[in-house]
């Protein structure tokens, strides 16, 4: 084949193609096909970015707004017992805070040992190993006041016996408690 006969040929193919773009239907499925490349190359390609961008800001915009309410939340919480803790972070204070209620109490304060100060989040925690000894009645007082305390304490462990040795007959209860305290 020579280059004469590969451009007749190829003459032969662009009039047949152009002498189907006559029939209004092949002409419309071209017409279609050509504006549908168009308004792809045109208009989504430009715009699938532009979307893609906006999801991946709508997605990071619902995460700082649900980490926004639980901020929010999180401070509604702490109004709620702010008044409650204590501006000192000392412990020291704390000890006498205890030690005070128990010399005003009945009971005999039998060991008192205070324990590291450990943090929990922002705040510190305080520990006092407490071994207290009297009238059930009085131990329960006892608990009671640390339970509806104004400060954060909590009961952490806590152990019941009986009295040994020469006071073993008075009727008196040993208590072994580790309380722990919330501080400012």
């Amino acid at each position: 084949m020579s280059a004469t006969e590969g451009r007749e040929r190829r003459a032969d193919k662009k009039d047949g193609l152009m002498e189907r773009l006559h029939d209004p239907t092949q002409l419309r499925v071209v017409l279609m096909l050509i504006v549908l490349a168009i308004g792809y190359g045109a208009i989504f390609m430009p715009f699938d970015k532009v979307v893609a961008d906006a999801r991946r800001d709508l997605a990071q915009s619902e995460k700082l707004l649900k980490l926004a309410g639980e901020v929010d939340l999180l401070r509604k919480e702490y109004r709620l017992v702010e008044t409650r803790l204590a501006k000192s972070t000392d412990s020291n204070e704390w000890m006498q805070y205890v030690l005070e209620k128990i010399r005003q109490s009945p009971l005999t304060l039998v060991s008192f040992n205070p324990g590291v100060v450990d943090s929990l989040g922002p705040y510190k925690v305080v520990t006092l190993k407490i071994k207290l000894s009297g009238a059930f009645g009085e131990l329960d007082e006892f608990l009671c006041w640390i339970e509806s305390n104004p400060r954060l304490f909590r009961v952490n462990n806590i152990a019941l016996g009986a009295v040994r040795g020469k006071d073993k007959a008075t009727g008196r209860v040993e208590m072994e408690l580790t309380v722990l305290g919330l501080m400012g």
